[in-house]
């Protein structure tokens, strides 16, 4: 999400869309299902006498019709030869709105086979912690925990 908040304000002020390549240590792919990296890391064996709960957040700031409209919005700003990656970073954008977790990881490569595994609305912070130190909300993650500690087992929540 950071990489497009800059994307846009790089927009408004003039760049290449060459810029906003991903380097070498931003590979989300590595993240998918079935990548290589997950499903090496997946096939290790869960330790053993430790109860693995997982809880995904889901969170995604743009509806697919928002990122439509940024497109065209963003296309008569670049030059021709760009239009394409235009294109291609907002169907990038739309597939993070349709199950890409908090746009860093999808909520399927979150599943464990035979873990227990629950979604909240939020990001990997914000499900557990507020942002603000003034905030008086109950993060989506902690009553869940909370569940899971009283019961003491692996039951479903």
């Amino acid at each position: 999400r950071r990489r497009v908040v800059r994307w846009q304000s790089k927009i408004r002020n003039g760049f290449s869309l060459e810029d906003s390549k991903p380097g070498p240590r931003e590979a989300p792919h590595r993240l998918l299902p079935e990548s290589r990296f997950l499903t090496e890391l997946n096939s290790r064996p869960h330790p053993e006498n430790i109860d693995i709960f997982i809880i995904a957040g889901i969170s995604s700031p743009w509806q697919e019709d928002d990122i439509n409209s940024m497109v065209v919005d963003i296309k008569q700003k670049v030059p021709e030869d760009q239009q394409k990656q235009v294109d291609d970073i907002g169907e990038y954008m739309i597939l993070m709105t349709h199950g890409l977790g908090d746009g860093l990881v999808t909520v399927e490569s979150t599943r464990l086979e035979g873990i227990p595994h629950r979604t909240v609305e939020g990001t990997h912070l914000s499900m557990i912690r507020n942002i603000s130190t003034s905030s008086r909300r109950i993060p989506p993650a902690v009553p869940i925990i909370i569940e899971y500690l009283k019961k003491g087992d692996k039951q479903e929540l």
